[in-house]
């Protein structure tokens, strides 16, 4: 059973892409744009808020410390022009960690952004980015045994 969080935690910390809260605020949110004004860049650089959102199914097949310790999870990235992303956060052990990366629009599609990102390392992967608003997305967490749910990032600056 802790392989589910090792798999997620991994996911986030190798695979720079998963990034607030689950609602309660009484704020209305902005519709995706009709109209195509600027650019999928123009749209996804600045800083963004991401906490974990589990599906309803998964958080049922896991122990309530692992629901807890997944719900608490969040995430920082800042996409920069000319294609820099930097990724913050905290690792298992409580310590925080940044790291570097690079991005680009893959694919745009109505409210829908696919990037790869590319790590120092070279390793490349592919995340799709659901716009929820101009000013929050969700990006799907699906491992090979487990669809956990989401990121909701939601825009800081």
């Amino acid at each position: 059973m802790h392989r589910i969080p090792r798999m997620v935690l991994a996911f986030l910390l190798v695979a720079p892409l998963a990034l607030a809260g689950c609602g309660g605020g009484a704020a209305e949110k902005t519709a995706v744009r009709t109209e195509k004004t600027i650019t999928p860049q123009q749209l996804l650089e600045g800083q963004w808020q991401g906490q974990m959102v589990l599906d309803q199914e998964a958080e049922k097949q896991l122990r309530p410390a692992q629901v807890a310790k997944l719900k608490s999870m969040t995430m920082g990235m800042e996409f920069q022009p000319e294609g820099k992303l930097i990724l913050a956060g905290v690792k298992d052990d409580g310590e925080p960690y940044e790291s570097v990366a690079a991005w680009e629009v893959v694919e745009a599609k109505d409210d829908q952004i696919t990037i790869k990102t590319i790590e120092a390392s070279g390793k490349a992967t592919d995340a799709v980015l659901m716009f929820e608003s101009d000013d929050s997305f969700l990006m799907p967490l699906k491992t090979e045994v487990a669809n956990l749910g989401a990121m909701r990032f939601e825009r800081l600056k």
